[in-house]
């Protein structure tokens, strides 16, 4: 026999058990060498943070370079072996690693 149940109440605190062991879980997938330090992300008072990367703490010169380009710039620069695929793949995982702390996508 399923039970079920009409209070809101419930409902509402099932789905953010869900959400805590979700998010739990996303932050256990990102790679630690790429995380930031809690007390050094944004406070939820800042709504902008489209600069965060550019500041240039958090990438590296060079991942900052590739995760700026255009596509076409960038596909010039990879033709004439300025950078390799590894080195464009790894530098949008790291800016999508910022982006999912800072983000919560």
């Amino acid at each position: 026999m399923i039970h079920r149940t009409n209070n809101m109440e419930a409902t509402k605190e099932n789905w953010k058990v869900v959400v805590e062991r979700k998010r739990t879980a996303r932050q256990a997938l990102l790679p630690s060498q790429w995380l930031i330090p809690a007390d050094e992300l944004p406070t939820e008072e800042v709504y902008d943070v489209t600069n965060f990367c550019a500041e240039g703490k958090w990438l590296t010169p060079e991942e900052l370079n590739i995760t700026t380009k255009t596509i076409t710039a960038l596909a010039a620069l990879i033709a004439d072996g300025g950078v390799s695929a590894l080195d464009v793949v790894s530098a949008f995982a790291h800016r999508a690693t910022i982006a999912q702390q800072l983000l919560n996508p």
